[in-house]
């Protein structure tokens, strides 16, 4: 069910809307799979002058044809682009997602695509968060997957592993609009593995099993599927205001509530976010400044993952809990095979262990803060109207606090009780410097830019480790001002005729902090053909609306996420994954029918790895 009511007037227009749903999850192995996937549409983007031709695909995402429960961006377009693989690491909604852009590309790096938000690269490698939650997904535009070498040919030698980039919401300044949207769910799982019921599985011990194996069989007939998962409620509400401060002030406010629970019980998670955007411009558009502000706050209760394997192996005819003081003495309460002897009890640690117990005696929580500002600053010359200056500064700051406590009779860590604290802050400095061309003679247009980029990424660790059952206590500290600095140098260069033959020349030379002098430089070049066979005279009137011809060949890489890696070996350099791309995109019938054909062949040299070597 949905609802909109809408007021409008000169001044302010008013959307509320509504949204009820109920969506079933389907599990199997710890593997979540949910079924209400959102999207607009998949097609070929024309967001900009750089990325015409180039294989690109776009997902605009309005909130209004957006049925579902959306907490992050890769769960609007899992499923929607081909060469995309977006897969939950289990059953919980706080494990993320693993994204793939054609397969994996390195050994021991991640293979995780760079996350580009408003032209700003993060890398999933340097942050201690889910970087699919950084924005609110109803503050979001659209969503690009950079596929090709030469589209990836703009962020270099981190690129090998596929680009997503995210344009976000912006303010207009023509009427102050005020949207409220409200998304309710409620979650179950649809099914889960079969398993023998209690009375079936008594059959079979009694008739096949062993005296040994039939005294192990008990009075209870338990679903061991049904005592850990539940039907979980779930709420995400939004408000967005734009408008203008001024003619030319734009701004757009927005804020956030997520209160989700998990379908495995004892997971909750609870997050607020917001973000303030101002993008005023000056001189009749000479002068453009672009501010952002964006920031959220986690809570999370993580429930322990174990259970749903253990509650397939469990014996259906085992009490969840029992009275019996050999239980309430050493497990809490709750049944566990255990191995009696003339000391103590402990658990057979060749049977699974209770699932219930699992969950409720843990407690895991985890804390964090992000927030994310950048400021952009685009001067076209008064004087030389066909050049642009650009600058844009970016801090990614996350703030993470994870405490996790077992106590001594839980099965996690039976009599070794402990307490867990840590602690990490990872923090992101970019800077972007540099220039734009844009020339139209006719029927030619050029495009060239030059830009110069550094990143400077730092972390802080610190975990504390306290057993009492053994009367062990270590502290673990790891501070790192300039854990890896990275700097760039790029220069592209597209010459686009008649919107019918487009040749995308990139150049890009990144230099990490992570290699000694000998590799610490190394160039990705790429090369993009694009032929617009729609353009041509002799496609005119035909049912064909669209095919184009597209060829790519360009170089990215890798680098290792260990600082120590140099000191062992200071001969290496960088990863380098060479892709040669071959595509077709076509439209049939008034573009009723379209779609994308792609060839690739991508190779990884000088592959990083970790190899064992003798001590002295």
């Amino acid at each position: 069910m949905k609802y909109i009511f809408t007021k409008k007037c000169n001044l302010t227009s008013l959307l509320f809307s509504y949204l009820f749903l109920v969506s079933n999850t389907f599990i199997a192995s710890g593997v979540q799979k949910n079924d209400s996937i959102n999207q607009h549409r998949d097609s070929i983007a024309h967001h900009d002058i750089v990325g015409c031709g180039l294989n690109i695909r776009t997902i605009r995402t309005t909130p209004e044809l957006n049925p579902g429960l959306i907490t992050s961006f890769d769960q609007a377009i899992a499923g929607k682009i081909a060469g995309v693989q977006i897969s939950t690491n289990n059953g919980s909604i706080l494990s993320g997602s693993n994204i793939l852009i054609r397969g994996i590309s390195s050994l021991i790096n991640s293979s995780q695509p760079l996350i580009v938000v408003d032209d700003i690269p993060l890398e999933s490698a340097y942050t201690s968060t889910n970087l699919a939650t950084i924005v609110n997904p109803e503050d979001i535009q659209s969503i690009s997957i950079l596929k090709d070498a030469a589209a990836n040919g703009i962020y270099g030698m981190r690129a090998s592993g596929g680009v997503i980039s995210i344009t976000t919401r912006k303010g207009q300044s023509d009427k102050l609009r005020i949207i409220f949207s409200s998304t309710n769910a409620v979650q179950q799982v649809s099914k889960t593995v079969d398993v023998l019921r209690a009375a079936d599985f008594s059959n079979l011990i009694n008739t096949q099993g062993s005296d040994a194996e039939k005294a192990l069989l008990g009075n209870a007939s338990t679903n061991w599927s049904n005592e850990i998962f539940q039907t979980a409620l779930a709420t995400d509400n939004h408000i967005g205001i734009s408008g203008g401060l001024a003619k030319n002030i734009p701004f757009r406010i927005s804020l956030g509530y997520l209160n989700e629970d998990g379908i495995l019980k004892t997971e909750h998670l609870d997050r607020m976010s917001g973000s303030i955007v101002i993008n005023p411009s000056f001189f009749y558009n000479h002068l453009n400044i672009s501010v952002n502000l964006r920031g959220s706050s986690n809570i999370n209760q993580i429930a322990n993952t174990n259970a749903i394997g253990a509650a397939t192996a469990m014996n259906p005819t085992n009490l969840v809990r029992s009275d019996e003081a050999v239980y309430t003495n050493n497990f809490g309460g709750y049944w566990q095979s255990y191995l009696p002897n003339d000391v103590n009890v402990t658990p057979n640690s060749l049977a699974p262990k209770n699932p219930v117990a699992l969950l409720y005696q843990n407690d895991h929580n985890q804390k964090s803060t992000d927030y994310f500002a950048t400021i952009g600053v685009d001067y076209k010359l008064h004087f030389f109207p066909d050049l642009h200056i650009y600058m844009n500064y970016a801090n990614y700051h996350s703030d993470l606090t994870e405490n996790k406590i077992i106590p001594t009779n839980s099965p996690e860590s039976f009599n070794r009780s402990y307490i867990e604290n840590r602690t990490e802050i990872n923090n992101i400095e970019n800077i972007q410097i540099g220039f734009k061309y844009y020339k139209s003679l006719n029927k030619h247009n050029i495009f060239a830019s030059v830009n110069y980029e550094t990143n400077d990424y730092q972390n802080s660790y610190k975990l504390n480790f306290e057993s009492k059952s053994y009367n062990l206590s270590a502290y673990y500290s790891s501070h790192g001002d300039d854990w890896a600095y990275l700097s760039s140098l790029f220069a592209q260069l597209q010459y686009n005729f008649d919107e019918k033959y487009i040749i995308t020349v990139n150049s890009r030379l990144d230099g990490s902090s992570r290699f000694n002098m000998s590799g610490r430089w190394e160039n990705a070049p790429s090369v993009g053909f694009t032929w617009n066979a729609t353009e041509e005279s002799f496609m005119k009137d035909q049912s064909i609306n669209l095919l184009k011809v597209r060829v790519s060949y360009g170089s990215s890489g890798q680098q290792p996420y260990n600082n120590t890696s140099t000191v062992y070996n200071q001969n290496l350099k960088w990863e380098a994954t060479k892709t040669l791309n071959y595509g077709i995109d076509f439209g049939l019938h008034n573009n009723r029918i379209t779609g994308s054909i792609d060839f690739y062949n991508r190779t990884t040299d000088d592959l990083l790895n970790y190899v064992s070597v003798p001590s002295g």
